[in-house]
């Protein structure tokens, strides 16, 4: 008997990693057309998109004449409906290539676009309602054994991630808040939700020591099962962690905390965890990097008395005398050279006033307490020059009597994270990398209290 082929099966409506048919419409503006697609979400967090190919018509010629103009990026409105009733919503669909060609006995003129999308939303109605919201936020890249549990005042948590990180750009983890009572306000609620999950992930990545994307946000309430997907960049692998993945949950602990009760006020917290997380490749940049998420922390936090010499205006008084010797001393100078020098010595006045990063840097310390046991002045000093070689020339110009830059690089590292623990009120075990790879306990000097008082 000739073998009975078996039927194609059907998508899973609830696996939006296999791919889902779609029918709906391509539209720019006022013009439109019928689509038929298919989309998933693959390993990486990225929508897949296969849209099925369309004869180039008088009605479908605005797709082409778009995509032609290089006025500006075109970006397409894409939507569908799948069988199920699963619904697909993209306004930032751009093409890389229309794939035309001729073909047929009439010569008919056909397109097999290929695009992708910028930001996807999939709607779907749950079987079963839910009374209490659940918000999840997909990761990449993320490494964590045993999963976390913890409660807040928004409802329970848990972070999961891979026992074993192979490809860190793939969905390996995510953070999950379940409301412990229906909240009176859902919106309220979410709002507060996003905020919360987004300031986990970034201290998250402080402790893998690179920047956990996050492409998939999703959210189940009643009976609607909301997934917002972003396209991200691609996730790179942590380098130099700072937590080891079986001792994150003191870390979220900390993070939980420190997002309704911070222990330190802290600005712009978030741009030097960036910094800071920033895959990178030669230590050059790493000790850049590190030394910019430090001056950020500092730059920020500083009052105004603590980061200038003198007040603002009892400065100038100071620059105008200072203005004054100079325009005596360029008076030997030939006119033209003085008058460039003029201009150039006078913005140069205003950095007098600026205090050292060295001295900011221990204001800082010395107002959020933050330890620099293990740290001195010279280390610190020579980190800066260094830093400061390779912004002005674009390289390190390495001494033989000198420390390498790998010393410099994981003092500032040091530094920035002793700073970000202190932010979030982090106490136990870290892995330092000073001297060599090592477990340390932050803050030190808690350990030498413990040993005293023991003996």
């Amino acid at each position: 008997m000739p073998r009975r082929l078996s039927k194609a099966r059907k998508p899973d409506k609830d696996d939006l990693r296999s791919f889902q048919r779609f029918s709906g419409t391509l539209s720019d503006g006022d013009k439109a057309m019928p689509v038929r697609f298919k989309a998933r979400i693959g390993d990486d967090g990225e929508v897949e998109l296969d849209l099925h190919a369309f004869r180039i018509t008088k009605a479908t010629w605005f797709v082409r004449e778009r995509f032609q103009d290089r006025s500006d990026v075109a970006e397409f409105v894409l939507s569908g409906i799948a069988a199920d009733g699963l619904r697909f919503a993209s306004d930032s669909l751009s093409f890389n290539s229309l794939g035309e060609r001729w073909s047929g006995i009439h010569n008919r003129h056909w397109s097999k676009p290929r695009g992708e999308c910028g930001k996807v939303q999939y709607f779907r109605t749950l079987d079963t309602a839910r009374d209490r919201p659940v918000l999840k936020l997909q990761l990449k890249g993320f490494e964590c054994f045993p999963a976390l549990h913890a409660k807040c005042a928004l409802g329970a948590i848990q972070v999961a991630g891979e026992t074993k990180l192979g490809e860190p750009d793939r969905l390996t983890g995510s953070i999950v808040i379940e409301a412990a009572e229906p909240p009176a306000d859902i919106d309220a609620w979410r709002a507060e939700a996003e905020k919360f999950v987004e300031h986990l992930r970034r201290i998250l990545s402080v402790a893998a020591s690179t920047m956990l994307q996050a492409p998939i946000l999703e959210l189940a309430a009643g009976d609607m099962h909301d997934i917002e997907i972003l396209s991200r960049t691609r996730q790179h692998a942590p380098v130099m962690r700072v937590f080891h993945k079986l001792n994150l949950q003191p870390v979220l602990d900390a993070a939980i905390t420190s997002f309704f009760d911070p222990p330190i006020d802290v600005k712009n917290l978030f741009f030097a965890i960036e910094w800071f997380a920033m895959a990178t490749t030669y230590n050059e940049v790493r000790l850049v990097n590190a030394m910019t998420a430090l001056e950020n922390l500092i730059d920020s936090n500083l009052t105004e008395e603590e980061a200038l010499i003198e007040p603002r205006r009892e400065f100038d008084k100071t620059r105008k005398l200072l203005r004054t010797v100079i325009r005596a001393c360029l008076e030997r100078w030939s006119p033209d050279r003085a008058a460039a020098a003029r201009e150039e010595l006078g913005e140069k006045l205003i950095d007098l006033n600026r205090r050292p990063l060295r001295r900011k840097l221990h204001l800082l310390a010395a107002r959020w307490n933050v330890p620099l046991d293990g740290i001195g002045d010279e280390q610190i000093g020579q980190a800066i020059k260094a830093r400061n070689a390779i912004v002005h020339s674009g390289h390190h110009p390495a001494t033989e009597d000198g420390p390498d830059l790998w010393g410099q690089m994981t003092i500032v590292r040091e530094l920035v994270v002793r700073f970000l623990l202190t932010a979030i009120g982090y106490r136990g075990q870290y892995i330092s990398h000073v001297g060599g790879y090592h477990l340390a306990h932050f803050p030190p000097g808690e350990v030498v209290a413990a040993i005293a008082e023991a003996r």
